[in-house]
């Protein structure tokens, strides 16, 4: 560089160092005394600076902990509930569980149900419950039903039987059988005669005929004295007819018709036991009687007597049997336990003793 362009550049930064000392001067304090330190003008600006920091530092940590400790705020939805009647007592929450709710079920694909809900009813209280809390107890509600197990029969109970594929069995006719039976008997306790015959009839017509339904339908015309329409019913009963008691419905028919014969044959097949049907063979003996075979008459109402010692009938038709017999004796001593029985009326007790008058005067 040369001399001539060096002097104007020492000329220039002369200037400035005379700027900068009369910059100086205009904040130049006065002077202070001889004991006292001068404070520079810098030195104040930094001590103002560094306050202003301090406070603006302070205040921004104060708001950065109130932003740190404030509680999050979550809005969750609330169902609008149906306002309730003011209630007297203050309760707690009762939940009533209705009909399961289940919108999903990843576990158990194979559940196919009406969607059920779950319906909550609460007590209007002054505070009322947290959503958390009722959203808590729902949730525990559709665990419980989702996880709960089948409810088991106790084992003396009667269900109906159901197949894997929620098919009904079919019912046996002796099932159906048992049930109207069962309805027809609560129907003539109530004396409601017409209605017991009407479901007899509809189960016959729709089932077929049974020998328990046919025989309880005959003796209920019989009772009513509709001999034309129980002997319609009861055609085709027969010696092989194996129910004792279409049997003796029969015979009492062929009785009151007059055909003893007939009647006697369908008795004298396989008679039921005397505990089982003792009126079957109260037929029977009567008939032999009728019929003048004194012997099986007596031998039959004998049996009776023993079974029942206090039917004075059976008692009055074995004595006459034994005296129609010619067994006198025997029918003396059997005509004197029959007017020992006080339950005998007097019309019976007088033919009785006429009768033990006359046996007595042949012995």
């Amino acid at each position: 560089m040369s001399i001539a362009q060096s002097i104007p550049a020492a000329e220039a930064l002369r200037e400035l160092a005379d700027r900068d000392n009369s910059s100086a001067d205009i904040f130049e304090l006065p002077h202070a005394s001889e004991d006292e330190t001068p404070v520079q003008p810098s030195n104040r600006i930094r001590i103002v600076a560094a306050v202003v920091g301090t406070l603006l530092a302070v205040v921004l940590l104060g708001w950065g902990y109130q932003m740190l400790m404030a509680p999050e705020t979550i809005e969750i939805p609330v169902e609008p509930v149906p306002t309730a009647q003011p209630a007297v007592a203050t309760a707690p929450a009762t939940w009533v569980e209705a009909e399961p709710r289940f919108e999903s079920l990843e576990a158990t694909p194979k559940i196919e149900a009406p969607a059920p809900t779950v319906t909550a009813v609460q007590t209007v209280t002054d505070t009322p419950a947290p959503v958390s809390t009722v959203e808590a107890n729902v949730a525990e509600v559709e665990t419980s039903v989702v996880n709960a197990s089948p409810v088991q029969a106790e084992p003396g109970d009667k269900q109906q039987p159901v197949a894997l594929d929620n098919t009904v069995v079919p019912v046996s006719i002796e099932e159906l059988e048992s049930r109207v039976l069962a309805n027809v008997r609560r129907s003539l306790f109530q004396n409601d005669r017409r209605s017991a015959k009407a479901a007899l009839v509809d189960f016959m017509q729709e089932h077929g005929e049974t020998a328990e339904s046919k025989a309880l339908l005959a003796g209920l015309l019989l009772q009513e004295g509709q001999v034309r329409p129980a002997r319609a019913l009861l055609a085709d009963v027969s010696r092989a007819t194996v129910s004792a008691k279409l049997r003796l419905l029969k015979a009492r028919i062929l009785s009151e018709s007059g055909d003893l014969t007939g009647a006697i044959s369908l008795l004298e097949t396989v008679p039921p036991a005397i505990e089982e049907m003792s009126e079957y063979h109260a037929l029977l003996a009567l008939l032999y009687k009728q019929t003048r075979q004194y012997e099986n008459s007596a031998r039959l109402y004998g049996e009776l007597a023993k079974f029942d010692e206090t039917n004075f009938r059976w008692q009055l038709g074995h004595a006459i049997s034994l005296e129609g017999a010619g067994n006198l004796v025997l029918a003396k001593a059997a005509y004197e336990r029959v007017l020992s029985n006080e339950a005998m009326p007097r019309s019976l007790a007088d033919y009785a003793y006429s009768r033990l008058r006359v046996v007595s005067y042949r012995l």
